[in-house]
């Protein structure tokens, strides 16, 4: 009986599951081509042609990972909030997730993996972030104006970025946010910001 090649989305999960699997055991440092195409049973030129490093590898692993928990991207999150609050709360609650499955692998990325190609790797990875966080208060705010809790969408990027920079350096302090630090931090800091006159 011949073995049945596996391609696509079956053999990317495969070569994502072992990854992970490779990264929870062995960190960052212990991540091989060899050992993914191994564990995932494939070949190593079927990871090559792919990924150009075991650290690009590593972050699509991790982001797919991510995707899973999360039930799909962070934009494609559908708004049912009532009020601001709740849309903010529903957002970065999904964010959350986000940044505590990242957090299991910060040491072993940061550390292990600090290079200048990996930091540009890093740098576009966080780039894109940002852009998708933006595209995202960008709906809230525009539902907010809907719902006349804010007359305009006349924020800087800054100012819109501010409550995922804020869950981000929670990952790169390695302490987690509890839903009464979110829930303070969006009564006492987002609100007032974004509702202001």
């Amino acid at each position: 009986m011949t073995k049945r090649r596996r391609h696509g989305e079956e053999l990317e999960n495969a070569i994502f599951e072992s990854t992970i699997a490779i990264l929870d055991s062995d960190g960052l440092e212990g991540l091989t081509f060899s050992k993914v195409a191994s564990l995932a049973k494939t070949s190593r030129p079927v990871i090559y042609r792919r990924w150009d490093s075991p650290f690009s590898l590593a972050l699509d692993a991790i982001r797919n990972k991510i995707r899973k928990e999360n039930s799909g991207h962070l934009q494609d999150i559908k708004l049912n909030g009532d009020h601001l609050k709740d849309d903010l709360s529903q957002v970065l609650r999904r964010y959350m997730v986000v940044i505590n499955t990242f957090s299991h692998y910060y040491a072993s990325l940061f550390l292990a993996g600090a290079s200048q190609e990996n930091d540009t790797v890093l740098d576009s990875l966080f780039d894109y972030a940002d852009k998708e966080d933006i595209k995202t208060m960008t709906l809230i705010f525009e539902r907010a104006i809907a719902r006349k809790e804010i007359t305009k969408d006349n924020f800087s990027d800054e100012v819109k970025l501010l409550p995922f920079e804020w869950l981000r350096y929670h990952l790169f302090t390695e302490k987690n946010v509890s839903e009464a630090q979110l829930q303070h931090f969006i009564e006492i800091v987002l609100l007032p910001v974004y509702t202001q006159k």
